[in-house]
């Protein structure tokens, strides 16, 4: 098996970087492009969601209580005062 000459070989590194490079480069070039949707359907994300959503669903019952507690006197659902 005989040997390739050095010149040989250091112009076959040269090509591979250089197209290795502009792989690279286009690469990245798509990569900038791309929007980022990392995360988007995590379990625990869509449960958060949904639950503030839940919460936005109950808050005009929660005020409402509340105002008629504060306009009952705290009557309602153990609010007095014991003693």
């Amino acid at each position: 098996m005989r040997k390739e000459p050095a010149e040989v070989v250091a112009q076959r590194k040269k090509e591979e970087a250089a197209a290795n490079a502009a792989r690279l480069a286009a690469e990245r070039k798509e990569a900038e492009a791309k929007a980022k949707m990392k995360g988007k359907n995590k379990p625990s994300r869509r449960h958060r969601k949904k639950q503030t959503n839940i919460i936005e669903d109950r808050k005009p019952a929660i005020k409402q209580r509340q105002q008629e507690e504060v306009r009952g006197g705290g009557a309602g659902r153990g609010g007095g005062r014991l003693a």
